[in-house]
């Protein structure tokens, strides 16, 4: 049943539909990228870089926001594709999801009305979790909780909390507090926005009754039926995502109820030029694998893939038949609509967050290890900001070597920040009027006037004059390793040299002078061969560094893809090039990436380093998809039957080939990074996301941006305009193109040597050996993988810092891992006893060397007993805990040094204590699990009443990262490889095809995984997701060849040829769109980004030898029989 449209006056109801639906979809656009951006700007914030951080303590309020317009894009969404669609049934789809709509708003709005209490409830459990930034911001714009327009809070909330919400305030319209009544603007946008919502409901309502009321048609109106029923054949479209050769299988025959003006007509799909049009789909119920018998399990679950896959492809193709009619009415309206849309949505980026280092990259939320650092940073509040220098020289300790080294140290102590404050008064302090700072000088007690004459007797006679050296500075044991590095000794077994000097220098808080350190370091010094320098400030800004330093080589590989599209998309022609398709396929690139950042930053993902990566690999699928396109039209205008069709006719036979097929094996990447989020490694996951993000937004500029931009170049070509030019530059009517224009040299290659080498006898041994000699060559480098993980990859290998790193590890290496057992909590005046206990057992543990540990309270049992006081027995103190505590809080105060590893409360109360091991030196980071794993589990052991004890290291982050590989690893390879496996046989319906498949993709891994053992990658993280990404692009190359082969009659050989000649330069262009991009990361100095090109330069490499070479190798050899409606190839 038709309906009718008025067009009688100057109103038309399908067009207020139409743009009213328009305008409500970026409605809602707005608000998930907007919102509440806007609402940070209003109430004061004007950093953009604190968006982020910001809108992830406002999260749950954000997610609400971005709700409500994710439902009002989504809901006018499906209007404005309901109205173009123009069928009856659909009025009433509409009709009910903008009531759902209507009443979601007007539901959450009247609970929020009347339920305050909930509401609040809700508010104060998010405002606990909000970052103390967050909180100043909001108090400050509300003036509550003693916040004037100018001053920072006079009493703490309610008389207690500051961290208490004002929402009584907040819900005022007008705000007090100030010399003259505000508006609370973040509220009257609320109210607003709401009403907007609202009202624009109802008058999508009016419009929706007015439509259903209709019933006679206009003229010139398209109804275009979705269902499948009505298909006498459906037919299955099979192109490669990679560009060149379409492949229909079945030509449909349409009915007559098929009334749609542009509905295809019998015989009228294109046909690949070397496919006979009538070939039967594989997915026909009739054509199951022929090596399966009738009736056989295998045979009936062959016709359940090929039924579903059937069903599934049949209504793709419809619904893309009619979206490629409609972009071709209207080019331009869904140009401008996908730029709006995306620009919209990228608006999202401002809310992007970077994550930091440590413990939020790679520890899930509600780990041991991530609920023990958050322990350690409340019981330890206080802690030692470390600036260091390693000073390199042969013959360190010789006169004029130490003497150098004094004045350095003095230009260190005196160099002063912008503000003119020098060391000392900045430094953590060391008592009265000292320091905390240790080096070689503190031997004697940095006395200048005895350091800037020392001779080289005088030191090495101090170092060599006992086994235990006391600091006169800080009264503890000097630890000679720890200062010296690469130290020598003479035959006696005393020390008569070094390389390396550790100088260290600790602040309390984050200072400009530490950059001034930095300076100084970089500078060096006269009479020092190398100085090597880490500030306190220096991880986090080189890590900050690396977020965008590889946005160059970003732009570059976009330069080539373009190139690439321009050489490949057109011929060579002043009418047949294709300059300004080439521009659309970078642009619809862009828009989607920046699409896709901009919704990942919505939704509260953070932005990673690995997050400059997802660009350059969906560049490469991107151009993928590009192709499928473009190749897909060139065979549809090549055919004599389409040659008279109009442009529109002509789009909807393309999208009905191309959008099926995009969308298929899009789904293939899709499902591996799905895979991948997951993964409860934070950055990994966030990694993921944004990947599955770009790939669906990537599909959808595909077909809103790119294919309408091709429709109006091919318009273009008609009217004989420039390629470059356009319309300022017409050819002639008779204009032809010149002999070279389309030479396809690269169909030629593998036509005639390509081809012929994989169906050549010897070259087949030669292959099939070659392939399994590299395969054993590659199986036995995966057997030498190891586990590995070190958080100063993150930074630039080109940077101070990472210098800083090797000189450390190259001098100071035999230094064991530093690991502090934490004990948190109970009545240490009663357990006094039981630290002695713990340090004795901790000691005892294999994995810790002997009478390494040390702490606090070893030194204050040793002065109790100088003092002549017998700390064991509870009448040396009266008693009282409290003369204890008392003692303790005079000990740190003549012993300073130890102030960070003890903690008080404000009634002097012991609350917390650490001491520190040294772990046994070990080669790799992962040969210290077992040492982790047996301190956690003897410390669980361990008994502390009414507290806890946990050790803690800085290796601990990466350990834990290590351990979260080794479980998921498996686990998510195994899960990818399943979800392929099912994809494959939607595709192929062919067990024993799918099978060799499954092998060249598992070979294509394995070599991967040999490749990384030889390029000096080891397991972790990184290398995991790279991996699991790689089975998704292994698959695509793959599946084509494979099922190419079976559509296809004649022997073996022949089928091989075929399949090779038709889809193999589409595989080809597929394979090198992704290595071209990220070819140009060869440039890059970071370890992250360095393994993600060496993975995936061999995943293209290994992918197309294994799909182009290997397999129909093996398949002219053991292949199966032909689908029972293949067709000899011409």
């Amino acid at each position: 049943m038709k309906y009718d449209v008025q067009s009688q006056n100057s109103f038309n109801l399908l067009n207020a539909l139409k743009y009213s639906s328009i305008a409500g979809w970026e409605l809602g656009a707005l608000l998930c990228a907007v919102f509440v951006p806007l609402q940070l700007w209003i109430i004061g914030e004007t950093d953009i870089s604190n968006f982020g951080d910001h809108a992830l303590s406002l999260g749950p309020l954000g997610l609400w926001v971005f709700g409500f317009g994710l439902a009002t894009f989504l809901a006018h969404g499906i209007a404005l594709f309901c109205v173009g669609v123009k069928q009856e049934k659909l009025k009433l789809l509409v009709f009910f999801v903008y009531l759902a709509h209507f009443v979601f708003i007007v539901t959450v709005v009247v609970f929020a009305a009347i339920r305050r209490d909930v509401v609040d409830s809700y508010g104060q459990e998010m405002w606990n979790k909000a970052q103390s930034g967050t909180v100043d911001l909001v108090q400050t714009y509300f003036n509550c909780c003693g916040y004037t327009d100018n001053d920072k809070p006079k009493f703490p909330c309610n008389g207690e909390d500051t961290k208490n919400l004002c929402s009584d305030q907040i819900r005022y319209i007008t705000l007090e507090g100030t010399s003259q009544v505000a508006v609370n603007t973040p509220l009257l946008l609320t109210f607003v926005i709401i009403s907007i919502l609202i009202l624009y409901d109802i008058w999508m309502f009016v419009l929706v009754i007015l439509w259903y009321r209709c019933s006679a048609s206009t003229d010139g109106s398209i109804d275009v039926e979705l269902s499948t029923s009505e298909m006498n054949k459906s037919s299955i479209y099979s192109i490669s995502r990679s560009n060149s050769t379409v492949s229909t299988c079945v030509t449909a025959t349409t009915t007559n109820s098929t009334k749609g003006k542009y509905a295809p007509e019998t015989g009228s799909l294109p046909s690949d030029e070397n496919t006979i049009s009538g070939s039967a789909t594989s997915m026909n119920d009739d054509d199951d694998d022929v090596t399966v018998k009738h009736g056989s399990c295998f045979s009936k679950t062959l016709k359940c893939f090929g039924g579903v896959g059937q069903f599934i492809s049949s209504s793709l193709q419809e619904l893309f038949h009619w979206i490629g009619i409609k972009t071709a009415e209207s080019p331009a309206i869904f140009i401008t609509l996908s730029i709006v849309v995306a620009v919209t949505m990228t608006a999202g980026i401002i809310q992007q967050r970077r994550m930091g280092r440590g413990a939020d990259l790679v520890l899930p939320e509600g780990s041991e290890l991530r609920d023990n650092l958050a322990t350690v940073g409340k019981a330890f509040p206080s802690w030692l900001r470390d600036n260091s220098m390693i000073i390199v020289h042969d013959g360190m300790l010789n006169t004029e070597t130490i003497q150098a080294m004094a004045e350095f140290d003095q230009k260190i102590m005196t160099v002063q920040d912008d503000n003119g404050a020098s060391y000392p008064k900045l430094c953590f302090p060391l008592g009265y009027d000292e320091c905390l700072r240790s080096n070689l000088f503190e031997l004697w007690n940095f006395n200048r006037t005895i350091t800037r004459h020392l001779t080289q007797e005088e030191v090495i006679a101090e170092l060599n004059k006992s086994p235990l050296i006391y600091s006169p500075y800080t009264h503890i044991p000097f630890a000679i390793n720890s200062v010296l590095g690469d130290v020598q000794s003479d035959s006696a077994g005393k020390i008569s040299n070094s390389t390396a000097h550790l100088m260290r220098y600790f602040t309390p808080q984050p200072l400009d002078w530490e950059l001034k350190f930095t300076e100084i370091g970089l500078q060096g010094f006269s009479g020092l061969d190398h100085v090597y320098v880490k500030s306190a400030q220096s991880e986090d800004i080189e890590f900050d560094k690396t977020f965008y330093s590889d946005v160059p080589l970003l732009i570059i590989g976009g330069v080539l893809i373009f190139f690439y599209v321009l050489f490949m998309a057109g011929n060579w022609s002043l009418v047949g090039h294709r300059f300004w398709v080439a521009v659309a396929s970078i642009a619809s690139i862009g828009l989607s990436l920046g699409l896709t950042i901009g919704l990942s930053a919505a939704l509260l993902y953070p932005w990673t380093q690995l997050g400059l990566l997802a660009p350059f690999l969906l560049l490469g699928v991107g151009v993928d998809d590009m192709f499928v396109i473009l190749r897909t039209w060139d065979n549809v205008v090549s055919r004599s039957e389409n040659r008279n069709k109009s442009i529109t006719e002509k789009a909807g036979l393309v999208l009905r080939l191309a959008g099926a097929s995009i969308t298929v094996t899009s789904m293939t990447d899709l499902v591996a990074f799905c895979i991948g989020i997951s993964s409860t490694i934070p950055f990994l996951s966030s990694f993921c996301v944004t990947l599955s993000i770009g790939v669906v937004t990537l599909f959808i500029m595909q077909v809103t941006f790119f294919f309408p931009a091709l429709i109006i170049d091919e318009r273009r070509k008609l009217k004989k305009h420039d390629g470059f030019l356009l319309g300022c530059h017409p050819h002639p009517e008779d204009y032809k193109e010149n002999k070279y224009a389309d030479m396809q040299l690269q169909k030629k290659f593998f036509k005639n040597i390509l081809s012929y080498i994989a169906t050549n006898k010897v070259a087949k041994v030669v292959i099939l050996l070659a392939t399994l000699g590299m395969a054993g060559v590659m199986a036995y480098g995966v057997t030498q993988l190891n586990y590995n993980y070190d958080e100063d990859w993150f930074i630039d290998q080109e940077s101070y810092l990472s210098d800083y790193y090797t000189a450390s590890k190259q001098y100071f290496k035999d230094d064991g891992m530093m690991t502090s057992i934490n004990l948190v909590g109970g009545d240490f005046y009663t357990n006094r006893l039981a630290m002695e206990d713990i340090k004795k057992q901790i000691e005892a543990n294999e994995y810790i060397v002997d009478n390494s540990c040390y702490g606090w309270f070893d030194e204050y049992a040793a002065d109790s007993l100088r003092k002549g006081i017998d700390y064991r027995n509870d009448s040396a103190f009266s008693n009282s805990p409290f003369n204890f505590y008392q003692s303790v809080i005079t000990f740190v105060r003549d012993t300073p040094v130890f102030a960070t590893d003890i903690q008080f409360d404000l009634s002097g109360t012991l609350t917390a204590s650490r001491f520190v091991c040294k772990g046994v030196p070990v080669d790799l980071q992962s040969d210290a699990l077992p040492g982790m794993q047996s301190l956690r589990d003897l410390c669980n052991t361990l008994e502390w009443e009414n507290g806890e004890v946990f050790p803690i290291s800085e290796d601990y982050v990466s350990l834990e990262s290590i351990l979260i590989v080794k479980s998921e690893i498996v686990m998510n390879l195994s899960l990818t490889f399943a979800a392929v496996t099912v994809i494959i046989l939607f595709l192929l319906s062919s067990f024993q095809t799918c099978f060799w498949v499954l092998i060249s993709v598992f070979l294509t891994i394995l070599d991967v995984g040999g490749v990384m053992y030889y390029w000096g990658l080891t397991i972790e993280a990184g290398t995991m997701v790279c991996l699991i990404l790689a089975i998704g692009l292994a698959v695509d190359y793959s599946s084509h060849v494979g099922y190419k082969f079976m559509v296809y009659t004649g022997d073996r050989n022949q089928r091989a040829k075929a399949a090779l000649i038709n889809i193999g330069p589409a595989v080809f262009n597929g394979g090198f769109s992704t290595f071209l991009p990220i070819i140009m990361l060869a440039g890059s100095n970071i370890y992250v980004t360095m393994t993600f090109y060496k993975v995936f330069v061999s995943v293209v490499i290994f992918g197309l030898w294994h799909s182009l070479i290997f397999l129909p190798v093996i398949l002219s050899l053991v292949g199966p029989a032909p689908y029972k409606s293949a067709t000899m190839p011409s």
